[in-house]
């Protein structure tokens, strides 16, 4: 449906120091996993990272935000939860840029890779001021005007955009093949399993058939017999009275 998913990587970076990773769902590869970083770019001390499932970083210590505990005032709050806001807003006006100048969305890889090689590098452990273990990787805060920067460039530049729409349509089309062939194969493991009820029931009728003559030609056996015995049987008996009669007579 061409819906991005943008997700916190979590707060539990302190508690779990030295292992990296990113809390469920911002760990899948479908979702873009948001860490966070206070306003100078240092990466907050409770920010889950990692260089394999958390993709960018937003600014998401000391936001002023409604304060829960009295509606009708503001507070600063921090986490991760608070930087995923701000990259879902800029991920949808990158998508507003991208379906008016280009005439489509981006796809998820598209959008990943957008952010990721537009953003801001930033270093954990070059000037953090923390209590946790710096893993001394470069990450990437998120930069909105770069990102479009890349886009306008993208626009201005004619045999790109055609290149760009290229692979997308060879995408799509991969995509119908890809699902045709499904749909073939279906029908032929169908036509398949059709086939060998088919063999089934046509051995089993051969088979009933069979079964059907051995019983009609032993019944013919059992009748042959039978006349055979009453046969010989009369026979027997004739004789034995033509030598009683012969006995007789003499």
């Amino acid at each position: 449906m061409g819906i991005i998913v943008v997700a916190a990587a979590g707060n539990d970076y302190a508690d779990n120091d030295p292992d990296e990773g990113a809390a469920y769902p911002a760990n899948s590869e479908y979702t873009i996993g948001v860490g966070s970083v206070h306003a100078d770019d240092t990466i907050s001390d409770f920010s889950q990272r990692s260089t394999e499932v958390v993709d960018i970083f937003a600014v998401g210590s000391d936001i002023m935000a409604a304060d829960t505990d009295d509606l009708d005032d503001a507070t600063n709050k921090s986490g991760t939860s608070m930087a995923a806001p701000q990259v879902s807003g800029i991920v949808t006006l990158i998508q507003e840029y991208s379906e008016r100048e280009f005439g489509r969305t981006l796809t998820l890889e598209e959008m990943r890779d957008l952010i990721v090689n537009s953003g801001f590098s930033i270093n954990d452990g070059d000037d953090e001021v923390d209590n946790v273990t710096n893993t001394g990787k470069d990450f990437v805060r998120i930069d909105l005007l770069s990102a479009l920067d890349v886009l306008d460039t993208l626009k201005n530049n004619g045999s790109t955009y055609a290149f760009m729409n290229i692979i997308d349509q060879a995408s799509k089309d991969l995509g119908s093949t890809r699902a045709n062939i499904g749909a073939t194969q279906n029908m032929l493991e169908s036509e398949i399993r059709y086939k060998s009820i088919a063999q089934i029931a046509y051995a089993s009728a051969i088979s009933q058939l069979r079964d059907t003559d051995f019983a009609k030609e032993s019944q013919q056996l059992q009748k042959s017999m039978i006349l055979s015995h009453s046969s010989s049987y009369a026979f027997s008996q004739v004789i034995k009275r033509y030598d009683q009669i012969e006995r007789l007579l003499v």
